[in-house]
């Protein structure tokens, strides 16, 4: 039977869409940035609504490509030349293919498979191309699991890219069915490990905090100061009144789990989880560090009590993002490498460029054993 060809339109906001296409299109369970709440409350926060490539055929959504043509970059996250230096471009100056915002970046959302998909690569690639000529704009597409950047390099509108290596996404997977099964993945060499984790879960049982496990919508108006503590510790720059924002949209949207420490009623640290198909998301977290009582507060929250969450609930991974690879590591998690992919004419010097990007990726040995070695195996 013939492929259909695939009609591709420009479509303003995702519930634009039926949500049944949404879940259809996310129903493999790996794209909880691309599902529609999180879209939805993105919307919400920013006022401006997720412009989308979506192709049909017959009368059938058959894939969605999200773009964005950024005037500003507040996320520094997400800002080229704050990862890579002025030779890197502007993130004002590109046109970003994909979701945008969470560890890694969903670009093509299709169920499709074989030469289907590949006719819907190439027609989305053409009009990407189109909007890149219109907008004056070389496409980039942040944050993209490696082994995804062939495809995404071909959706870039065609001609040489650039793929720059830029982070890790850490995920533990669990085995067996319970923590107590967790623990023993720390066996032989790594059994110290096993005691260690041990010994951070007592502290914290025994420092007198009050512990729950909330939903997000009734604890969202605490969470804000907490948050932005940990972000200031952190050199990041925040205020209470944009992040109350973020909490309450996302709130509006998710069913989000909050779990909570408190002293004497008051909120002192939490960690907000969201659950998508077989995983948990750990989205943020807070803490006032006055008064902490230093009972390894962090690893308890973002890592051992959704590690026993998602035991409970029969969920299989946990996410715990980017940054401070060794601790994540020395818990259980695996690094999946992402990369940046810049379209044609998005870099004067791609060998310079990805000099740097490699040499910053090297400078990771003290957090991640050859962290050059993930990425290449990988294809970064």
């Amino acid at each position: 039977m013939a492929t259909i060809r695939p009609v591709v339109s420009r479509v303003l906001g995702v519930r634009e869409l039926d949500p049944a296409v949404w879940q259809r299109l996310t129903a493999s369970g790996s794209d909880f940035y691309a599902s529609l709440p999180w879209l939805a409350a993105q919307e919400d926060f920013s006022g401006q609504s997720q412009q989308l490539l979506v192709a049909t055929q017959g009368d059938e959504v058959s894939a969605v490509l999200p773009y964005a043509v950024p005037e500003r970059e507040f996320n520094q996250f997400y800002e080229p030349r704050a990862l890579w230096g002025e030779s890197a471009p502007e993130a004002s100056g590109l046109l970003h293919l994909g979701v945008g915002r969470g560890y890694y970046n969903p670009v093509l959302l299709t169920a499709a498979r074989g030469e289907e998909r590949a006719a819907l690569t190439a027609a989305l690639a053409d009009e990407v191309a189109r909007l890149a000529a219109e907008t004056g704009r070389p496409a980039v597409a942040q944050y993209v699991r490696a082994r995804q950047a062939d495809e995404v390099a071909a959706l870039l509108g065609g001609g040489p890219t650039t793929v720059l290596p830029v982070a890790f996404n850490a995920a533990i997977r669990l085995t067996g069915a319970d923590f107590d099964d967790y623990l023993r993945g720390f066996a032989g060499p790594r059994k110290p490990r096993r005691v260690k984790i041990r010994h951070e879960r007592r502290s914290f049982d025994a420092a007198g905090y009050q512990l729950g496990c909330e939903e997000l919508r009734d604890c969202r108006d605490e969470l804000a100061p907490l948050l932005v503590q940990l972000q200031h510790k952190h050199g990041q720059s925040a205020t209470t009144e944009s992040t109350e924002r973020v909490i309450r949209t996302q709130a509006d949207h998710l069913d989000g789990t909050v779990f909570t420490c408190r002293l004497e009623g008051e909120l002192v640290a939490f960690a907000l989880v969201y659950r998508w198909h077989d995983a948990l998301y750990v989205r943020m977290a807070g803490f006032d560090y006055e008064r902490l009582v230093d009972a390894f507060e962090y690893f308890n929250l973002t890592a051992y009590l959704p590690i026993d969450h998602a035991y409970r609930h029969g969920v299989r991974e946990v996410h715990l993002g980017m940054e401070s690879y060794r601790a994540k590591l020395l818990r259980g998690a695996e690094l999946e490498p992402l990369v940046t992919v810049l379209g044609p004419g998005a870099v004067v010097d791609p060998d310079g460029l990805r000099a740097g990007a490699w040499e910053r990726v090297a400078g990771w040995e003290d957090e991640v054993p050859d962290p050059v070695r993930l990425f290449r195996t990988q294809g970064g």
